[in-house]
């Protein structure tokens, strides 16, 4: 009886793990191919299309998860990413030149609003999204 019997331990079979190490050197190319190369090769506007069907993908893979393992139809993804939408939207609205005449999104100027309200003060700076 060897060693290795006898002590319970076996050794790692690498043709079973073979397939897993094949698979995330796939992805970990088609990952590299998105980072380095696709950038240089798309237009600006193609690039901005990918990104956000990429973010689309992200949530439907977490809603896809948690359905299929679970059988329950999780709202809290949609919540987290409308709200993250929201707070980024918040913050491009605010980027306004330093030479425009009014220093108010332009839908507020429409309702009569002369100071930006205090609860989008915050939105201004891009670290407060980032939970500093």
């Amino acid at each position: 009886m060897t060693t290795q019997a006898a002590s319970g331990r076996q050794g790692i079979d690498w043709s079973k793990h073979r397939s897993i190490l094949i698979e995330i050197a796939i992805v970990t190319a088609i990952a590299l191919i998105f980072i380095l190369i696709v950038p240089a090769l798309l237009s600006g506007f193609r690039l901005n299309l990918m990104g956000r069907f990429l973010a689309l993908a992200i949530v439907a893979l977490g809603i896809d998860l948690i359905w299929g393992f679970t059988g329950l139809l999780s709202l809290g993804h949609g919540v987290f990413f409308a709200l993250g939408g929201y707070a980024l939207a918040m913050h491009l609205k605010l980027q306004i030149p330093p030479t425009a005449s009014i220093q108010l999104p332009e839908f507020m100027s429409l309702y009569g609003v002369t100071e930006l309200p205090w609860f989008w003060k915050p939105f201004a700076s891009f670290p407060f999204l980032c939970w500093r």
